[in-house]
């Protein structure tokens, strides 16, 4: 390019005998550029943009589209419509058509681009329920987008619709998420951006203090790190002004105000010069000067009119109300009061639908994400599943092939000592096997629902004696001392016999497994007026806070390992658990801590008060 800056260069390119390819690409580089220039030579932008689109038009209907050019000519087009023209119906076209091309293209960037501009047009046009919608459709597009400022823009849209929609409190918390964002973007424009709809928001909700606390942050940072974008300045200046005009503070709120006048003065910000002159207008009013007043809203009203916003025009037609009373004009005042509050009922109307759709939208996104949700659980669940196959039935399989193998190659080498010692082994891997299949079926059954439970009166003693007693042997094997307190008096409680066999044997067998030699496991009986209790006590390694929160999930996986090498599925309290509150009762463990045990209480509703 020699000597030659970036857009003379290209202009001049353009007066050469170029292709009609090569003559888009041309004008696409040029609008590129005058988009980056602060601020943007409108009217040139667009006949740049008008050029282009009107030679794709032609390479279409002579059968050679060229669809990236074609999109990115929309692009703009929708772009110019929004920041030049207030013509949000037209962006919102442009930005459709666009869209649908670069979904083609399968560009994921520009998508999220279009997605974004889509959002923003809804909302200017009211249509916030839609705007809604279209934001957390499409989210995941946008986190996809090769562009980080893209994310940051699509927190700010949606807290921008939810301040819209009336939930101030997400669009608050929505807005400090883009906010905070933003401050790791390198181009401090951002913060700028998403600090300037935080201000504006504030002030609408009345909250004048934070909003001029936030305006003057903004501005420092503006000053601290060079950014001169005239539209967000314009737009922080205007809403200080207008902040610091209801605290009061009316010279201050001049000072920004001709400041965002300035500006406006400058450059075609049509939106920007509306809110402007009504704040000058206000500010005129305060001092009592009505005619510059009304000089300065009737200015405002068809640039709030063009813009299709009925905010700004009930607010442009509510200021005409005060202004014409002032000045003793009952006929106009009532006029511009007909206009106001005609535009209210439809605005609340509106309001009231968008608000019904938007909750229905919510409602249904919300469902979605909880059957996502359950999917994604599923999903965890089979990894586990076939994880927990593939290691606890892979390793004793392959300890049986290996004890066959050295058998089938010469067992009459060994003693019949040996020999049964190797069979046993076998034995220990199939019943493993036997149990984990048998614990991988009980599992299926509960959570189908198909176990079946049928619960009598149930005497507790001579089950806990019967079972606590089966495992006396195995305790003594580890020098365990296991103790039984059944109490004076047998308790009797509405159970299945079967189940509650099933959760005496995963409650002893457990506390033994994780036990140390030479310690103590305790059972103990209790009740009160409505339950019995079953409480199994032991002094092993005890639960931290996330094994209690893991306590009773399928596969849980714990810090704690047996103590004596024994295997541990991660399925006994799951089942547990669900056996119990199958006969309507409860299971919970308390711990002091690591190392210092863990007691696991059953509670079942008495047979009496069930009777009752």
């Amino acid at each position: 390019m020699g000597s030659h800056t970036p857009i003379p260069y290209l202009e001049k390119r353009l007066t050469a005998d170029l292709t009609t390819s090569e003559r888009i690409d041309t004008l696409l580089q040029l609008a590129e550029l005058l988009l980056q220039t602060d601020p943007v030579d409108m009217p040139r932008f667009f006949t740049v943009v008008q050029e282009a689109y009107d030679l794709c038009q032609i390479e279409e209907g002579a059968g050679q589209p060229n669809l990236p050019a074609f999109a990115d000519v929309l692009k703009h087009l929708s772009y110019y419509y929004r920041a030049a023209q207030n013509n949000y119906h037209q962006s919102l076209s442009y930005a459709r058509q666009a869209l649908a091309l670069y979904e083609t293209l399968a560009d994921v960037t520009n998508q999220a681009h279009c997605h974004l501009q889509i959002a923003f047009a809804l909302t200017r046009l009211g249509s916030y329920a839609k705007a809604f919608s279209h934001l957390q459709e499409n989210r995941t597009v946008i986190r996809q987008s090769a562009e980080k400022h893209h994310v940051v823009l699509w927190w700010r849209s949606l807290g921008k619709v939810y301040y819209s929609l009336g939930e101030t409190d997400r669009g608050y918390s929505c807005l400090q998420t883009a906010v905070n964002l933003s401050s790791q973007l390198e181009d401090i424009f951002y913060q700028i951006l998403c600090l300037g709809s935080l201000i504006y928001h504030l002030r609408l909700q009345g909250q004048f203090q934070e909003s001029a606390a936030v305006a003057h942050q903004a501005l420092q940072l503006a000053e601290e790190h060079g950014c001169s974008n005239q539209s967000a300045l314009a737009s922080i200046f205007n809403n200080l002004g207008l902040a610091l005009l209801h605290l009061g503070q009316t010279e201050e709120a001049r000072h920004y105000l001709q400041q965002s006048q300035a500006i406006c003065d400058r450059n075609d910000f049509k939106l920007l010069r509306q809110e402007m002159l009504r704040g000058l207008g206000e500010l005129a009013l305060e001092k009592g000067q009505v005619d510059t007043a009304l000089t300065y809203f009737q200015q405002a009203l068809p640039i709030a009119q063009a813009s299709q916003m009925p905010e700004e025009l009930i607010l442009c037609h509510q200021a005409l109300v005060r202004v014409y009373e002032q000045r003793g004009d009952t006929k106009q005042a009532y006029h511009h009061f007909r206009q106001a509050h005609e535009l209210e009922i439809a605005q609340l109307n509106d309001k009231a639908s968008q608000r019904f759709q938007y909750l229905a939208i919510r409602h249904r996104l919300e469902s979605l994400e909880q059957e996502n949700e359950a999917l994604r659980e599923l999903h965890r669940e089979k990894d586990e599943l076939l994880n927990l196959v593939a290691h606890n039935l892979g390793n004793p399989l392959s300890s049986i092939q290996m004890t066959l193998d050295v058998l089938e190659r010469g067992w009459q080498r060994y003693s019949v000592a040996e020999v049964q010692h190797r069979l046993q082994r076998i034995r220990q891997s199939v019943d493993y096997m036997t149990e984990l299949t048998a614990q991988l079926l009980d599992m299926d059954r509960l959570d189908k629902g198909e176990s079946p439970i049928t619960v009598t009166q149930t005497s507790l003693q001579p089950m806990v004696e019967q079972y606590t007693e089966q495992f006396v042997l195995q305790a003594a094997n580890k020098g365990i001392h296991l103790a039984v307190d059944k109490g004076e008096e047998d308790i009797y409680v509405l159970a299945d016999k079967r189940a509650l066999a099933q959760i005496l044997e995963n409650l002893l067998s457990n506390a033994i497994k994780f036990s140390l030699p030479q310690t103590k496991v305790n059972v103990k009986l209790n009740e009160d007026a409505q339950y019995g209790y079953i409480s199994v006590q032991d002094e092993g390694p005890g639960l931290s806070p996330h094994d209690r929160e893991q306590l009773f999930h399928k596969f849980a996986r714990l810090s704690a390992t047996p103590t004596g090498k024994e295997r541990s599925i991660g399925l006994g309290l799951y089942i547990t658990k669900k056996m119990v509150e199958m006969m309507n009762g409860r299971i919970w463990a308390e711990s002091a801590g690591k190392g210092k045990g863990s007691i696991f209480t059953v509670q079942l509703p008495l047979a009496e008060q069930m009777a009752a």
